[in-house]
């Protein structure tokens, strides 16, 4: 088989789809489910509260924010790629 960067684009195309009904779960619920039952117990387990794919804590001077960052990439060749940035913020108040 060749390399998925030496095909034409319908070849992509009918590539996708064979893939897409070979898969157990798309990627993006895969996703969802590893945030679920991994990310979401752990953050809370650490103080964390959260809002969708955001968290935050609240420490002695300031806040920590962590946010999920999704890859505009995801697909079923490729997977689902996704990552966290974290930013300390100081209180206003």
């Amino acid at each position: 088989m060749k390399s998925i960067y030496d095909m034409t684009e319908a070849e992509l195309w009918n590539y996708q789809k064979q893939k897409k009904t070979e898969i157990s779960m798309p990627p993006g619920k895969k996703r969802d489910l590893a945030i679920k039952t991994v990310v979401k117990p752990l953050l809370k387990k650490a103080g964390f509260r959260t809002k969708r794919v955001d968290w935050w804590k609240e420490l002695s001077d300031r806040w920590l924010f962590v946010h999920l960052h999704n890859s505009i990439n995801n697909c079923s060749v490729t997977g689902c790629a996704f990552r966290f940035h974290s930013a300390p913020r100081k209180r206003t108040t």
